[in-house]
């Protein structure tokens, strides 16, 4: 049997709220889980300013039919709002192959240097080059 194609899909939005450390702790640990059973791989960057998660940005890859899916359900999760993708499509490697879902707490201002996002165009989703400049 074929192995289906690589797809891949990147993201940024807004929290709804601040979530505790407690909160994205089981989230990230629920994501992981859930990922390692369908083959998904990623990151989640929370990119942080003034004390606080300003974005998230999100890169998932894996079967195309899983990470449709999963983009489905992230797109009416309520914890977070203005869902705006930078890609989805076919890729032909994984980013993240070690990675069930890795997260990641980055400061605005890292990338803000590497233009990769500023606060004058935070309606605009966070280039998928961020996924690697902080690696």
């Amino acid at each position: 049997m074929p192995t289906p194609p690589l797809f891949a899909a990147g993201y940024s939005s807004l929290p709804a709220r601040p979530l505790g450390s407690d909160e994205v702790a089981a989230l990230v640990a629920r994501a992981s889980a859930a990922n390692r059973r369908t083959g998904v791989t990623g990151q989640l960057l929370m990119i942080e300013g003034d004390g606080h998660v300003v974005r998230y940005a999100q890169w998932v890859e894996g079967p195309q039919d899983v990470v449709l899916d999963l983009l489905t359900r992230i797109s009416n999760d309520a914890r977070h709002y203005d869902v705006r993708l930078s890609f989805v499509g076919p890729v032909a490697e994984r980013r993240f192959p070690a990675w069930s879902m890795r997260e990641r707490r980055v400061p605005r201002e890292a990338l803000d240097r590497a233009r990769l996002w500023t606060p004058e165009a935070s309606n605009l989703p966070v280039r998928d080059a961020a996924f690697d400049v902080v690696d």
